[in-house]
């Protein structure tokens, strides 16, 4: 048993040590780098990230300029006419419409697929917001341009 005492005191003594050496070494450094050299040091980082990042980048449009896409086969004229056949007033908030939209699920998935287009139903007070700006607006006076006096008015306190 001493001997496993032994051998496991020797061990932290060995590790204590070595702490020892550090905290000497460091503890007779002289002063630490000035505050320039550490902004110097992460500007370099950055510059060779984004270096990194720009070499990537051109690496990608290499590919993709000698490896064009294929050619994909059309969409089914069923499918361009089903969705062609699809109201023109509903349309995505990007401006993108339904049937193109319709067309391009449809031939992910190749099945078809049925339009559903839900609304919901104007609101009899839809104008209260714009009479409201109306009054806000009515109750500022504004003033011409003739009525602003110039810097001479300003009275000196």
């Amino acid at each position: 048993m001493e001997t496993e005492e032994n051998m496991i005191y020797a061990h932290i003594a060995d590790a204590a040590s070595s702490i020892i050496d550090v905290a000497q070494v460091a503890a007779t450094h002289p002063e630490p780098p000035p505050a320039w050299v550490g902004g110097l040091m992460g500007m370099a980082v950055v510059m060779v990230a984004l270096t990194g990042l720009w070499w990537v980048s051109a690496m990608v449009a290499v590919y993709f300029t000698k490896n064009p896409p294929k050619k994909t086969e059309a969409v089914s004229k069923a499918t361009v006419a089903a969705a062609a056949a699809a109201p023109v007033a509903s349309q995505a908030a990007t401006g993108i419409p339904l049937a193109v939209i319709l067309a391009a699920v449809a031939q992910i998935i190749d099945k078809p697929l049925r339009s559903v287009t839900v609304s919901a139903p104007a609101s009899p007070n839809a104008n209260w917001s714009v009479q409201g700006r109306e009054a806000i607006f009515s109750s500022h006076l504004v003033k011409s341009p003739r009525d602003v006096s110039g810097l001479s008015a300003v009275k000196k306190g």
